[in-house]
């Protein structure tokens, strides 16, 4: 790549050049082989992330263990090393019957949420943080290379939404400061509506973070009140 003439000639020995073209081309032929060794497992690639994801029976970790012990091996061999500073183990667990009648209906537990989306604001025009652009010298200015911008950043709109396994619930405006009163009147106008729109059981459960407005003594007595059921 060259701005202007002709650049250096440079060998690769590993790995694809960033901004390429040929990039994505690249690395699909030099990951062809990364393939799970289990059929049982899954493999995804994107970029230069991997994740291996595998289903765990019981106690037996084998399958598991033996495809990670695997792809280690394969990195080795490719001459790719892993961040372990950024590698994580997630696991998920499906309740066994017993822990299903503890909770009554643990098939709905924790599936209507009004914490992933809950207040967010969004703002009319663009979005208030830095962009780089990839340009010749001397050509800041010219118009492919600017983005237009508007005097206050053009305003924004604060809404607050919920959502559950079965689908999307109410989506509100917020006017004003919000506060503990202005939330109890959203669940109050939002929450028991979007359930019966999203036809869930009566084991529904509200989850919301500990932000103080949520977790306020006026709001915490509101949801006891009106028997809604919450989870941190």
């Amino acid at each position: 790549m060259a701005l202007s003439g002709s650049s250096m000639a440079l060998s690769i020995s590993t790995g694809s050049p960033q901004g390429c073209v040929l990039s994505p081309l690249l690395y699909t032929l030099f990951t062809h082989d990364c393939t799970p060794a289990h059929h049982s497992n899954t493999i995804i690639k994107f970029a230069d992330d991997i994740t291996v994801a595998g289903p765990i029976s019981g106690e037996d970790e084998f399958t598991y263990k033996d495809e990670v012990e695997w792809m280690t091996v394969w990195c080795k061999e490719n001459n790719l090393l892993f961040n372990t500073s950024k590698t994580k183990k997630l696991s998920s667990k499906t309740k066994t019957t017993a822990e299903q009648k503890e909770h009554k209906g643990s098939s709905q537990f924790c599936q209507f949420y009004s914490d992933e989306t809950d207040e967010r604001k969004i703002e009319l025009f663009g979005r208030s943080v830095s962009h780089y652009v990839w340009r010749k010298s001397n050509t800041a200015f010219q118009k492919k290379n600017i983005i237009p911008t508007v005097k206050y950043g053009g305003g924004s709109v604060m809404v607050w939404g919920c959502f559950a396994a079965s689908g999307p619930g109410r989506l509100t405006v917020i006017n004003g400061t919000m506060n503990s009163a202005v939330y109890q009147k959203i669940l109050k106008e939002n929450v028991r509506p979007s359930v019966c729109d999203l036809k869930l059981k009566q084991t529904w459960v509200l989850q919301q973070n500990n932000d103080p407005k949520h977790t306020s003594k006026s709001t915490s007595e509101w949801l006891k009140k009106n028997k809604m059921k919450t989870k941190s």
